[in-house]
This record gives C-alpha cells, sequence and structure tokens, in this order.
C-alpha cells in the first residue's frame, strides 16, 4: 500500500447516507467502468426511496468527500447498490460497506439475501470471495447471487 494512503485510510468514515448525499452517491454510479448503467436512468426520487423508504443507505466518507456508498433494501432483502469511486478501489472500502449492508439485512430479519451483477467482473469475484452462492441469471441477464444467514453457535 502507497505511503500515501496511510493518513487516508484511518480518516475514511462510515455513516448513513442522506438527501445531500446523492449527488456524489450518482457521481460514483456513473463513474465505475464495470456494471456500467446502460438501460437505466436513476433520478434522486429512486435514491431517496431506496435510502429512507424501502432501504437505507451507508456512504463512506474522507476530507468531507464522498467516496463510496452501498445502498441496501430490508423490503426485499437484497443489496441495491455497492459502488467505490475508481480512485479509491482496492483499498476496503467496498468490504466495509458490504458487510454493514449485510448485518443491517440480517438485522431486519432476513434469513436469505441476494443481488445480481453482471458476469466477468471484479464485482462478481468480490462477492464471490465473500461467500455468495451463484444462483443463475436474473431476467435482466445479470448474474444472481444469494447468501444464507450462517445459524449461530
Amino acid at each position: 500500500m502507497a505511503a500515501g494512503f496511510d493518513h487516508h485510510l484511518t480518516e475514511a468514515r462510515l455513516r448513513l447516507a442522506q438527501r445531500k448525499d446523492i449527488a456524489d452517491i450518482h457521481r460514483i454510479r456513473l463513474s465505475v467502468s464495470e456494471n456500467q448503467l446502460v438501460s437505466t436512468t436513476l433520478s434522486e426520487s429512486d435514491y431517496v426511496r431506496e435510502i429512507r423508504a424501502s432501504g437505507r443507505g451507508w456512504v463512506i466518507e474522507c476530507r468531507g468527500n464522498i467516496i463510496a456508498f452501498g445502498v441496501a433494501n430490508s423490503v426485499t432483502g437484497s443489496i441495491w447498490a455497492l459502488f467505490v469511486d475508481p480512485g479509491h478501489e482496492g483499498l476496503g472500502y467496498g468490504r466495509r460497506l458490504h458487510d454493514r449492508m449485510v448485518t443491517w439485512l440480517w438485522q431486519e430479519g432476513h434469513e436469505k439475501i441476494w443481488l445480481t451483477t453482471e458476469a466477468n467482473t471484479r464485482a462478481r469475484r468480490f462477492y464471490e470471495a465473500a461467500g455468495w452462492t451463484n444462483t443463475g441469471t436474473a431476467p435482466g441477464g445479470e448474474l444472481r447471487y444469494e447468501l444464507s444467514r450462517q445459524p449461530k453457535r
């Protein structure tokens, strides 16, 4: 890890997403090179619904800048979005958001959660490394993954 990132990592904080974060969240969503939005247009109301009504969102903020976000949907039991600004990939922010969303969905009472992602992407490898199981192809052609809650011992 580059020495310049050490200080940066210690300043990054995970917090709940707020309406004022939506422009930065959307900027990150449009900046990624994989799992790009091609046939869907997201509006501010889509984000508001997902972070306030049907789910909850979190952001990673560093030095006043949003550098990653994740959104989980408690109604469907799914991860709706998980994206890291390309300039901050590979530093653990995605995993930090992932773990927070999974924990929250378990707390919401889901025993099995799901998500979709494109095939042959780093996201697919990320989810498989985190224990998700590929259960086939979703109607839109993306891969569907599921994660079951581990029984308490």
